[in-house]
């Protein structure tokens, strides 16, 4: 019988991007802040969504998650504190912070309009194993990771450009909490300024683009070779419709840590 894949958390993400009339493609990312996990992921491109912890999390699978978060993070669902320490079981960053800044209604309803269009057409792609080593976290970090992706319209992407650049970036809760900010970068500013990603977030961007985006696109050129990146393939070896849940994942060999507390 084949052992269980222990998994210790799964996190649920989501890529936003723009095909110009030249065919030049712009994404909606999160970009750490500098002292983010130096040397590895600070400055990091990052795809916007959260994490889910068997015994913390009520959600029972990734589209019930990106959604949630999507919420939490644009200001439209309470979001409860959490800990990237707890999540991971060591004291990955030294420091969390509580949100110190506030906005007033009128700027919180636009930033909620930028959650809503992202949360529209979010479409489920692809599950994966990440395995972070040695010494970006003290032992091998592994788990699971479903992709979701949104094609904004031309009205949509300059919308949202127009809202980072009123609020120099700082529109979801982790950039206030964090120093971080949410940037429109294009995959030519990725490759010109070597851009670096963190989590491993570079190769699931190829995998997306060559899979679903753009299949000609050279795709970022340098990504993180250190993190390990696995799609997860399918008995049936189909392309899946419908996400699978948790108890799904766990019913095809993967164990999922929970929570002690």
């Amino acid at each position: 019988m084949k052992e269980s894949t222990l998994l210790n958390h799964h996190a649920a993400s989501l890529l936003t991007y723009y095909i110009d009339l030249k065919g030049v493609l712009h994404f909606i990312l999160e970009q750490k802040d500098p002292d983010y996990k130096a040397p590895y992921f600070d400055n990091g491109l990052n795809f916007i969504g959260g994490n889910w912890k068997k015994g913390v999390n009520d959600d029972t699978s990734p589209v019930g998650l990106v959604r949630r978060e999507l919420r939490e993070e644009f200001w439209d669902k309470y979001e409860a504190p959490e800990s990237l320490n707890e999540l991971l079981g060591e004291e990955f960053l030294k420091r969390e912070p509580e949100i110190i800044v506030k906005y007033d209604y009128e700027s919180v309803q636009r930033i909620k309009s930028v959650g809503k269009i992202l949360e529209k057409d979010a479409k489920y792609t692809t599950d994966y194993i990440v395995k972070i080593p040695p010494p970006i976290t003290k032992d091998v970090l592994t788990y699971g990771l479903t992709a979701f992706t949104n094609k904004l319209s031309k009205e949509e992407f300059e919308t949202i450009e127009t809202i980072i650049d009123d609020f120099d970036g700082k529109l979801i809760t982790d950039n206030l909490k964090w120093g971080s900010k949410i940037v429109s970068v294009s995959l030519d500013e990725i490759n010109k300024q070597n851009k670096k990603f963190a989590w491993g977030y570079g190769h699931i961007l190829n995998d997306l683009i060559k899979s679903y985006i753009n299949p000609g696109s050279v795709g970022v050129i340098r990504p993180l070779n250190l993190v390990e990146v696995e799609e997860i393939k399918y008995p049936d070896k189909t392309i899946r419709i419908v996400c699978p849940t948790f108890n799904d994942f766990e019913s095809m060999g993967y164990e999922y840590i929970k929570n002690s507390c």
